[in-house]
């Protein structure tokens, strides 16, 4: 393995666009979501497919903060991999929300 990080293949990047059916499926399965487990007030970081941003995680993020949890997008833009920038203002935002938390993220 030579440490090298690449960007995935058009065809990875192409089933990205399952996200418009996902999105409907959830949409579809609203009451069953009062069968999901209570959170425990945990704090969240949710992270963006490949070149998504944080708007593809609403959805989700919604669930978990109805759920109980704390959700937090990752607000560094769109995910076009593991750049300089990701990496420190991952680093940075997990710091951010651990302070606050006070607990595990």
């Amino acid at each position: 393995m030579s440490g090298s990080i690449t960007a995935p293949s058009l065809w990875l990047t192409a089933l990205e666009s399952r996200v418009f059916v996902e999105r409907a499926t959830m949409a579809i399965a609203t009451p069953l979501r009062r069968l999901l487990p209570k959170g425990d007030g945990h704090h969240v970081i949710v992270l963006p497919g490949f070149t998504a941003d944080d708007r593809s995680t609403r959805p989700l993020r919604g669930v978990l903060d109805d759920l109980g949890y704390r959700s937090y997008g990752w607000e560094l833009g769109s995910n076009l991999g593991p750049t300089v920038a990701v990496l420190d203002g991952l680093a940075e935002l997990l710091e951010r929300v651990h302070s606050t938390a006070k607990g595990p993220v």
